[in-house]
């Protein structure tokens, strides 16, 4: 835990962070988070042209946040949450401009980048403007990766840390991808993370800005596993052809799905949601969501989630090691 509790000495161990998911993260739950030990993020944005709706969103998400964290009186202080951006889309070589100068107002103290055109140096020159532009607050830069490939790369960038399930011991490792729960999260740190990161579980917390729809669906889904599906016709069938084919994102089994799997044609499907859509019927809709979905099954405050995970991870761990403790006895 050496880096990131150098770091950030306020958080409490271990480590839990909330992903900077879209229309669900906001300014208020990162604000609870942190308040609960963790460390909240905030949604930076797709679209970082100057003035963009992605980056007024994220000036009234850090004010909000510093209100709530009683830092709204002085912009001198950095602030104790992240931002997370995704870095595909072509507005990023604005990010100087339009981007950089809410980091600087604000002072986040991690920032977390994501999704860059492939064999581009995207991260590489972000990474570097963020040092310099954070050298007074100790700005640091997470990469979130897929592959050994990637992090390696991120880390040759000049990245702080990765958000991945495995890499060297010279930068934080924090680990992503199906944890809602501290057996998950006591699991992670015993294969060399330093924290984790949690999606779906907030995605029913008090203070996310998910629907009322979303919600439902997110609480009554069982096993992740069997009741999630990555597909690019999550994009597809919605029309949306902003995010590279590289990136297929995993939602909740849908009549979509299921449909396409029958052998109907993307067209059919497309009119289909449509006409769902025309009528109210929003149960074709695309509900994003991870594969700890079964452990999201109640609603409370992020604070709450984040007190109960770690002490869950705490339990666990004491259970491990009496367990050890007895196998070495042997």
């Amino acid at each position: 835990m050496a880096n990131l509790k150098k770091w950030l000495p306020g958080v409490s161990l271990p480590l839990i962070l909330n992903a900077p998911m879209h229309g669900a993260a906001n300014g208020t739950l990162a604000a609870e988070v942190t308040k609960a030990g963790g460390l909240g993020f905030i949604p930076g944005g797709i679209v970082l042209s100057k003035d963009s709706d992605d980056l007024k969103d994220l000036e009234l998400q850090l004010t909000t946040a510093r209100r709530l964290l009683a830092l709204d009186e002085s912009l001198e202080k950095p602030i104790p949450v992240g931002v997370g951006f995704v870095t595909f889309h072509p507005s990023v070589a604005q990010f100087e401009e339009s981007a950089l100068p809410i980091i600087r107002k604000h002072k986040p103290v991690v920032i977390w980048l994501f999704a860059p055109e492939p064999n581009s140096t995207t991260h590489k020159h972000l990474i570097s403007l963020l040092h310099s532009a954070g050298s007074s607050w100790n700005l640091k830069v997470l990469v979130q990766v897929g592959s050994v490939a990637a992090a390696r790369d991120a880390i040759e960038s000049g990245a702080d840390g990765v958000v991945a399930q495995g890499v060297g011991k010279d930068v934080a490792l924090i680990a992503a991808g199906g944890i809602a729960d501290g057996s998950g999260v006591s699991a992670a740190l015993s294969l060399g993370a330093e924290a984790a990161v949690m999606g779906t579980k907030f995605l029913v917390a008090d203070e996310a800005g998910t629907s009322r729809e979303m919600r439902q669906v997110v609480l009554s889904a069982t096993d992740g596993g069997a009741s999630t599906v990555k597909s690019y016709l999550h994009d597809d069938v919605r029309e949306n052809s902003i995010w590279p084919k590289l990136y297929d994102g995993r939602a909740v089994l849908g009549p979509s799905i299921i449909d396409e799997r029958a052998g109907i044609s993307l067209s059919e499907n497309i009119t289909k949601l449509k006409d769902a859509q025309a009528s109210g019927d929003k149960s074709r809709n695309v509900f994003w969501s991870g594969t700890g979905v079964g452990l999201a099954n109640k609603l409370q405050p992020a604070g709450d989630i984040v007190r109960e995970t770690r002490l869950q991870a705490i339990e666990r761990i004491k259970e491990l090691s009496v367990f050890v403790e007895d196998t070495l006895t042997r």
